[in-house]
């Protein structure tokens, strides 16, 4: 994920814009932009839309496609401890992989015929004592097995309307967040050819990038990100997740990544990030910190050893993250504990926390 850095730069207003051109924009520490209001209405104002958003996906068929992660979903799991949501962060998912088993006729047989003719076969004992027709050649020989497994990939349907164009029109429906608040979905900006900023972890993953307008009475406007990742791997299915509204009214249920997955990201961040750009991201190991001492227990070494086959040179390949391994300089996290001012405590406090809470 790119990275924590919150700046004010004054925007010059625009040939013909009205009176709310010309206002500062505040650049969050995910690249994100909002508009500044001279009070906290514009932070209640922007997570309500954060919160529609997130119900108009619930209520549609796009909560079957779609999967959340980042710092929308770290209320759930921390509750109030989360630093404030910063943007929302889809996964578009591919065909899903389906781990074989072994134990179990199918999907090896096409009917039901092959089953009453060897039925052996089918409960496996005549799994690696006789040869198929092709193995004749190979003289029984098998090709090695990743250490990941074999998967079966399903087939996916053919996609008639892009999820964020779906959004969009779900948007226009219904467009109005609150009485003076109101999303502009007709202004929306998409960047087709953004890629997932995961480059830094050796990979890339294409999507898309869009920028939603939103208007406030008697107030600047402001704009929210979201970005779409197509083909982005996961090592594990989502789960469903109940996600905490602003106002108290009820949690928007949404597919997420999983808490151990969420942080088994975060401690690849930190160390590809430090191994490629020479710096880690405070928002990682904020958010890592609490992910770990609220777990009931570290991520599972097979987790972390899939995830961190992302890294570049596997530096963790064996599962067991190297947190001394992670550069975090002093005023990267200075500015980070400025924009948050509940942060308590210097970088190598909280990577002593990361460690004791991973050691448990």
């Amino acid at each position: 994920m790119l990275g924590p850095r919150t700046v004010t730069a004054r925007q010059p207003p625009r040939p013909g814009a009205g009176p709310a051109a010309g206002k500062e924009l505040v650049v969050h520490d995910d690249g994100s932009a909002v508009r500044a209001l001279p009070d906290a209405r514009g932070r209640d104002a922007r997570r309500a839309v954060l919160d529609h958003l997130l119900g108009l996906v619930a209520d549609s068929p796009l909560s079957e496609t779609l999967v959340l992660r980042g710092s929308a979903v770290m209320p759930a799991w921390v509750g109030d401890a989360a630093r404030e949501p910063a943007d929302l962060d889809w996964i578009v998912p591919g065909p899903w992989l389906l781990p074989v088993d072994t134990e179990h006729p199918y999907p090896y047989v096409d009917e039901v015929a092959a089953v009453q003719q060897w039925p052996e076969a089918a409960d496996g004992a005549g799994r690696y004592e006789i040869w198929t027709f092709e193995e004749f050649d190979t003289r029984g020989a098998r090709p090695v097995v990743p250490p990941e497994g074999l998967h079966w990939i399903t087939e996916a349907e053919p996609e008639t309307h892009a999820p964020h164009e779906t959004l969009l029109d779900l948007v226009r429906e219904r467009p109005t967040v609150a009485p003076g608040l109101v999303l502009d979905p007709d202004a929306a900006r998409e960047d087709g050819t953004w890629t997932y900023a995961a480059a830094l972890a050796g990979y890339d993953a294409p999507g898309v990038r869009l920028a939603l307008p939103w208007q406030a009475d008697g107030h600047p406007p402001g704009e929210v990100r979201l970005d779409f990742a197509r083909d982005e791997w996961l090592p594990e299915p989502p789960v469903w997740t109940a996600i905490p509204r602003a106002d108290g009214s009820g949690p928007t249920v949404l597919r997420t990544a999983s808490r151990e997955l969420s942080l088994a990201w975060k401690l690849l961040w930190l160390h590809a990030d430090s191994a490629a750009a020479g710096r880690a991201r405070a928002k990682d190991l904020h958010d890592a910190v609490l992910l770990a001492e609220t777990a009931a227990a570290p991520p599972a070494p097979d987790l972390l050893r899939r995830v961190f086959r992302r890294e570049p040179g596997r530096p963790a390949a064996g599962g067991a993250p190297r947190l001394d391994a992670v550069l975090l300089p002093a005023a990267d996290w200075a500015q980070f504990r400025a924009s948050h001012p509940r942060v308590r405590g210097s970088a190598e406090e909280w990577l002593a926390r990361l460690r004791r809470a991973l050691e448990r």
